[in-house]
């Protein structure tokens, strides 16, 4: 059969420089590098025989991260690497889950291909026909999508077909789709492509060989607002490593770590740099002694009457451990030498005045720049660069950087002072590579707003809130009168960040004003174009515009409600276009509630957007006149689930029970009307109630041909029968068994309704272990889970988290203490303070578990302020079916 080719640079080159990171890498041994054994050691003991699959390199900024993830790959013969930043300011991988994937597959495909070569077809078919008679045909094999793994070069498919007389048509393949690129492909059959699958029949081939993913600068994905799935949330949601599998990551300390402890405790182990410590002051001095034996450096510096290893000894030392501070300070001194600019070095060897930390460092470097340059150089050429570059969230090819620092027209000028520049700034060594600054600590030097009120710093300082929407501007000249044709990536991926950054920095800074103003405008019309919206959706993907477009509301409550308000009624808009389509656009409904229904952080967000969706005059402004009943019931159906999951219950009812009746509501909506009205009901104890409506639910789905919505209600009925006790255990396990087979047996794309009920019926099964007691029902349905693919999607830490603390508490033990983290980190830290539990669901279980936990753990006081805290939650949360269990714990009945 014929494969889609591949995209470029795909597998076809699986050796190319870019692929390994070969130039980054080199660029960090290159330096006169110090061999850090002694951490390497640490590392490597915890890579052994232990349980611990992920090694955790955590330290402040200069200390040492990368270039020891540089090295590392040398040390292991199956290494493939992630570096997502190459100087810590600029990416060099855009970390994103399939981009790490994708690169993870296509270097083992390269460094090991025996793994990804198939010993047997994965699909072998023969057949023997006697007669295909006219008009008649045959299909060996009929798929709706066919995945190719996109790191092998043929597709694992064999089909024998013997037909003694053929007069109509025989087919072998016949394939709605068949998919060969990485990048469409979940990151759920991705992951076992790319890493999974070759780390088993490595397993196979080589027992003792390991396979050592490196992943550099994990912090720099830390964005707030971002709806993007990141190797952060990869880590954080992973499913449990193969044995030959382990993982090192480095990092800046932040919020997100916490959470890939916690979902790989007992098997992750970290290691924090104190620069202050022992191993690394001798490191630096390493350094130095290996700069000293720089004799062509040494000459040069002896000729101005400088002793290069007592200068670079003494640079070592005001470093305090800090790598980056002494590297910074050679490379100033190399680029004097070289200009033969004897004031310069001066100024750096006179360490009566030499800082001793990177601002003061840097500080230093700027006023050597200025004084250099006439004050008209430095204000209108060297400035414009520094600030752009400050602001960039990419290398910037030259052409692109002095157009968008306004020097398109000074080209030799602005050459001349990327050279004067060089201390600062860095520039990729492919053709035209891009420019960006040496490290992310520059810019946060430059963008200091205690410079700008500082009368001896003032002249540095750049405004991000200016040159932000400048780059826009810039942006917008370009691209703004017609999105539809733009094919320029970075402008498509950062205008809304560029503006939403500079107001969010103008609305804290001292330049607001008439800017902020026209910041806020131009950021609301550009989120209200449809040709951005859609051309960004379809070309980027969505969940990155919606995190865009959360940012931009939450920033404009701040500044303009008004305004905030346009954008959640431009979200609207786009979403309510793409659902009127026969195919749903890329923002319709389906991907609004995939994005947004399940963040704590978008509540406020969702709801202004389903209010304006759900408004007829809105729709009927929008949507062609045909498919508006339908658009409409679609949104009031996501609304109702909205106001359930935010303990409006009553009101979703009330919108259920309209949903119900409403004549322009398919056969489907109604069942699902049905069963968010069943489920509503099952929140505030009415069992009975919840049980009949589910049933109806079954029925209306039956009568709309969708057997998939009516098992969805089936198992929902079951699991009411169970809790209103007159369904036993073993008839909920067999009726949920029946149930898993019959969504395993039926198609499941990604994100379906019948992918997530193999998965409901998977976490019931796990539920119904937990509650009756059975570890080894749970142990194995728990294990099931951690691998679901949509469980993998659905970007909720939270469930992994419930699961692992309910799993923890019934193993006991030595495992209190594990669950008293894990509801910790469910319920907030400060839960036991609080006056009153959250309102949500199923919060009171989480706080009876939790109360449990504690007592097992000895806190028993702690253990009754959490099963106080059940008996106050509100009665539409399920807490009718844990408040008489928190009372007998609390020996007061029930």
């Amino acid at each position: 059969m014929t494969v889609p080719p591949q995209r470029a640079g795909g597998p076809a080159d699986p050796v190319s420089a870019d692929l390994f990171s070969t130039a980054l890498i080199s660029r960090y041994l290159d330096e006169p590098f110090i061999r850090r054994i002694w951490l390497a050691e640490q590392i490597e003991a915890h890579f052994g025989p232990s349980p611990c699959r992920l090694v955790l390199v955590t330290g402040a900024a200069g200390v040492g991260k990368s270039a020891l993830a540089a090295w590392m790959t040398k040390r292991h013969d199956v290494s493939p690497r992630y570096f997502i930043r190459v100087d810590s300011r600029t990416r060099h991988r855009s970390g994103g889950i399939t981009d790490l994937l994708t690169s993870l597959g296509r270097q083992l495909a390269a460094l090991r291909p025996d793994l990804f070569a198939d010993a047997q077809p994965l699909i072998e078919i023969e057949t023997h026909i006697g007669e295909v008679a006219e008009g008649g045909g045959h299909v060996a094999l009929r798929a709706r999508r066919l995945i190719a793994n996109p790191f092998k070069k043929t597709v694992a498919v064999r089909i024998t077909q013997r037909v003694e007389r053929v007069r109509g048509e025989v087919t072998g393949i016949d394939a709605d789709e068949v998919v060969a690129d990485a990048e469409m492909i979940v990151p759920e059959q991705l992951q076992q492509l790319a890493l999974f699958d070759p780390a088993r029949r490595l397993l196979e081939l080589d027992p003792d060989a390991r396979i050592v993913v490196i992943i550099d600068a994990l912090d720099e994905l830390n964005v707030p607002g971002s709806l993007d799935r990141t190797v952060a949330d990869w880590l954080a949601d992973c499913p449990t490593l193969p044995d030959n599998v382990r993982i090192l990551v480095t990092s800046r300390p932040h919020a997100q770590l916490r959470t890939i402890a916690l979902r790989h405790e007992g098997r992750l182990h970290e290691i924090r740099l104190d620069p202050g410590a022992t191993e690394a002051l001798r490191d630096v001095r390493s350094y130095a002694d290996a700069v000293a034996g720089d004799t062509e450096l040494a000459a040069a510096l002896r000729l101005h009457g400088l002793n290069l290893r007592h200068a670079v000894h003494t640079a070592a030392g005001r470093a305090e451990g800090n790598f980056l501070f002494v590297v910074s300070w050679v490379r100033a001194i190399r680029n004097a030498v070289e200009d033969d600019n004897p004031a310069s070095l001066r100024h750096l060897a006179d360490f009566h005045t030499l800082p001793r930390d990177l601002d003061g460092l840097y500080e230093l470097l700027l006023r050597l720049i200025r004084r250099r340059a006439e004050d008209r150089q430095w204000r209108e050429v060297l400035y414009p660069l520094l600030a752009t570059l400050s602001v960039s969230r990419a290398p910037l090819p030259t052409p692109r950087l002095l157009y968008w620092s306004g020097l398109t027209a000074r080209r030799n000028e602005a050459r001349e002072a990327l050279h004067e520049l060089r201390q600062l700034i860095v520039r990729e060594p492919a053709d035209d590579g891009g420019w960006h600054l040496i490290h992310a600590s520059v810019a946060q030097f430059l963008t200091d707003p205690e410079s700008d009120g500082d009368d001896d710093r003032w002249w540095y300082f750049v405004d991000p809130m200016v040159h932000n929407l400048r780059i826009a501007d810039r942006i917008l000249d370009s691209h703004g009168g017609n999105w539809t044709d733009c094919e320029d990536d970075y402008a498509l991926a950062h205008v809304l960040g560029h503006l939403v950054s500079a107001l969010v920095e103008g609305s804290t800074g001292a330049s607001g004003g008439q800017g902020l103003a026209r910041c806020a405008r131009t950021l609301v019309a550009v989120v209200e174009d449809p040709g951005y919206a859609d051309t960004r959706a379809a070309r980027l993907g969505p969940l990155a515009l919606l995190g865009d477009c959360l940012s931009a509301y939450r920033a404009l409550t701040a500044v303009d409600p008004e305004m905030a308000s346009r954008v959640a009624r431009a979200v609207a808009s786009h979403a309510a276009r793409a659902e009127a389509q026969d195919v749903p656009g890329p923002l319709g409904a389906d991907v609004l509630y995939a994005a947004l229904a399940y963040r704590n952080d978008a509540d406020e967000f969702y709801a202004a957007v389903l209010a304006s969706a759900i408004d007829p005059d809105f729709l009927s402004a929008h949507v062609p006149g045909p498919r508006r009943p339908h658009v409409h019931v679609e949104f009031l159906r996501t609304e109702a689930g909205r106001l359930r999951r935010s303990g409006a219950v009553g009101e979703a009812e009330v919108l259920l029970a309209d949903l119900a009746d409403n004549d322009a509501a398919t056969a489907t909506q109604r069942s699902t009307a049905l069963y968010d009205r069943g489920y509503a009901a099952y929140l505030r104890g009415e069992v009975g109630a919840a049980h009949e409506l589910m049933l109806r639910s079954v029925r209306a789905a039956q009568q709309g041909g969708n057997e998939v919505s009516a098992w969805a209600s089936r198992v929902l009925a079951a699991v009411f029968a169970y809790h209103g006790t007159w369904l036993s255990a073993a008839d909920l396990e067999r009726e949920l068994r029946e149930a898993a087979a019959f969504f395993e047996a039926v198609p499941r794309p990604p994100g379906s309704l019948a992918e997530r009920f193999r998965m409901n019926c998977h976490g019931h099964l796990f539920e119904l272990g937990v509650l009756e007691g059975d570890l080894e029902l749970a142990e194995q349905e728990w294990h099931v889970l951690d691998t679901d693919p949509w469980v993998q999607q659905a970007q909720n830490p939270l469930w992994r988290q419930r699961w692992n603390a309910r799993l923890a508490l019934l193993r006991g033990g030595d495992e209190a203490t594990a669950a008293c983290e894990h509801y910790e980190a469910i319920l907030g830290r400060g839960v036991l303070d609080a006056e009153e539990p959250p309102a949500r669901e199923d919060v009171a279980r989480d706080l009876l578990d939790f109360g449990r936990a504690l007592s097992a753990a000895g806190r028993d006081a702690d253990a009754v302020r959490a099963w106080r805290l059940v008996l106050r939650t509100a009665d539409h949360t399920a807490a009718w079916l844990w408040k008489p269990r928190a009372r007998r714990l609390l020996g007061e009945g029930g």
